[in-house]
């Protein structure tokens, strides 16, 4: 009995090694928010994410507050805290250099009346395989009923 108590988890665990490597995992559209404020923090990611595939830089920047702080660098390249206004001659080359395809995965959303944290995973893809992992953490503001980035840290895998 034993015995087969070991094989049954060997295989559990082989299988979840299997579910994790070949990329299933939760995704954005179908996270289902538990309240208005939560939908429209979502709805603030996916805009994120069609205006960093779109390459619409005054649509991404329009995602941050005013005073955000923006981390630029990463990989290979040093990172940096950026105003807007710095952030806005360099994001241009983030987005080419990490341009083909993104899956937000499902995010976990902290949010207390003005401010929210969230953290998410982000995968860029191309050809429809996963090439790099990022785990991002979000702060995020609410002013005149408007979310908007305060600020991010990221870290790739």
């Amino acid at each position: 009995m034993k015995r087969r108590g070991i094989f049954i988890t060997s295989i559990l665990f082989i299988f979840l090694l299997l579910i994790e490597n070949m990329g299933f995992s939760a995704d954005l559209k179908d996270y289902k928010p538990k309240s208005p404020d939560e939908e429209a923090i979502v709805s603030l990611l996916n805009k994120w994410k069609e205006t960093w595939e779109g390459r619409n830089l005054q649509g991404f920047l329009d995602l941050w507050h005013d005073d955000a702080k923006i981390m630029l660098g990463g990989g290979p390249y040093p990172t940096r805290i950026a105003t807007k206004e710095e952030a806005k001659p360099a994001l241009p080359n983030q987005m080419t250099a990490f341009c083909c395809g993104l899956r937000f995965e499902t995010p976990t959303i902290d949010e207390s009346g003005k401010e929210a944290n969230v953290e998410i995973w982000i995968v860029i893809t191309e050809g429809g395989h996963s090439q790099y992992n990022w785990l991002y953490w979000l702060n995020l503001v609410k002013e005149n009923n408007r979310w908007s980035i305060m600020s991010w840290k990221y870290r790739g895998q």
